[in-house]
């Protein structure tokens, strides 16, 4: 029997230590994890980075995990993120989703609603 594949979604460098962590965790629970870095994340050639990105949330995905730092990450089309598009497809295809977002940020989000102006650089991208 497969084991449930569980793919990882956040940005890579600045989260470096945590998607390792999770992915010895993932795989101490008899978990697959599906991380971008790693060699179980099929890439084809042929294809640009977003398309294989959605080809793995589409095709090597059973629960979708979304960890949310202080990047935003690289834009793509529609300004939106490669975690941020692989989290709306993942949502699209009904894949039970998981977020986990860091605290700093969380603790931020009440302030950037009163004053959307103003300058959090020194907390967020």
């Amino acid at each position: 029997m497969e084991s449930m594949k569980i793919f990882l979604s956040s940005t890579c460098y600045d989260l470096k230590q945590i998607r390792s962590d999770l992915m010895d965790f993932l795989l101490n629970m008899g978990f697959t994890p599906i991380l971008s870095e790693y060699s179980n994340f099929p890439i084809d050639p042929d294809k640009n980075t977003i398309d294989n990105c959605i080809d793995n949330v589409k095709n090597n995905t059973d629960i979708f995990v979304l960890i949310i730092g202080n990047r935003y990450g690289s834009q793509i089309a529609e300004e939106k993120s490669i975690t941020n598009t692989e989290y709306l497809y993942a949502k699209s295809l009904g894949i039970p989703t998981y977020i986990f977002i860091d605290k700093a940020v969380l603790t931020i989000i009440t302030v950037w609603e009163k004053n959307k102006n103003g300058d959090f650089s020194n907390v967020v991208d």
